[in-house]
């Protein structure tokens, strides 16, 4: 949880209920700040609130895992972090400590496993952990995929598409609409790519890491809005950036990966195949004609 302290003289518009001084957000969908005027009262009702907060974290409950021995535990958000030794028991109740995406930081209640730990909330539309609340949207919110939960956040009432699931094989990639190329804006492959994925009327997102592109670029996929779904990323960049870009497909909640020759790492490979996501090692330029 956070403290912002607003100077009481400057106007601050915030989309959140006002109480007593203190602007604060719902910690089930996941508004872990808390605002408050800088007056005296208002900041220690604010410290307060928020200690109240954290003594008071989202329960989870485990239900993936039954034919793993339960649920892959890691000492850090990133899919590629060490993993623990044990793994978290189906059935096991955990309090939400800290999430970002679908990864949770969680500390156990109940059943086997590791006392703290990073998890994954889901993998494609395989729910592994589903909120214990009271049954309210902020419960359905909190166990959607990223831009489901988004849509029902901004009140849209129709909770937007899910990216695609993990495919079978790089021609069952080639056949998803939703891409995002990931390479140096000057590199005439990414160009090519580009070009090809849009005459053949796939929607396609450019993300330059090397930010040769201009502001105008993206420059991971954690910058895209919410709302944009991306079902297949072509990884056409260096192994060290493609391994952070693997880290941000976990918590979009994007399921396939089709690497370009060049782009591949054991890192990339081992960060996938804990993450439940598909590889395709390949040539797009080659494959799709």
């Amino acid at each position: 949880y956070n403290l912002f302290v607003q100077h009481p003289s400057r106007v601050c518009r915030m989309a959140a209920p006002v109480v007593r001084g203190v602007i604060f957000g719902s910690a089930r969908l996941g508004m872990h700040s808390l605002f408050a005027l800088a007056r005296p009262e208002a900041g220690l009702q604010a410290r307060r609130f928020a200690s109240r907060m954290m003594a008071q974290g989202a329960q989870w409950e485990v239900v993936g895992g039954e034919q793993t021995g339960g649920l892959l535990v890691r000492s850090g958000r990133a899919l590629d972090s060490e993993a623990l030794g044990a793994r978290l028991s189906t059935g096991a109740r955990v309090e939400e400590l800290e999430r970002a995406g679908e990864r949770l930081r969680y500390k156990r209640l109940s059943g086997g496993g590791p006392d703290e730990g990073w998890v994954t909330l889901r993998l494609s539309e395989k729910v592994l952990l589903r909120p214990l609340d009271d049954g309210t949207d902020a419960a359905a919110a909190a166990a959607a995929p990223p831009a489901a939960a988004a849509a029902a956040a901004a009140g849209s009432g129709v909770p937007a598409p899910a990216p695609a699931a993990a495919c079978g094989s790089g021609a069952d990639m080639l056949k998803q609409q939703r891409w995002a190329v990931v390479g140096r804006g000057t590199n005439d492959i990414v160009r090519r790519l580009l070009e090809m994925l849009r005459s053949k009327g796939r929607e396609v997102r450019h993300i330059d890491p090397y930010g040769s592109s201009g502001p105008g670029v993206a420059g991971s996929l954690s910058e895209l809005p919410p709302e944009v779904i991306v079902d297949v990323v072509n990884l056409c960049a260096r192994p060290d950036l493609g391994e952070k870009v693997i880290v941000d497909c976990g918590l979009r909640g994007i399921r396939n990966v089709f690497i370009q020759p060049g782009a591949a790492s054991e890192a990339i490979r081992k960060s996938c195949i804990d993450g439940g996501i598909a590889v395709h090692e390949g040539c797009v330029l080659v494959e799709m004609r």
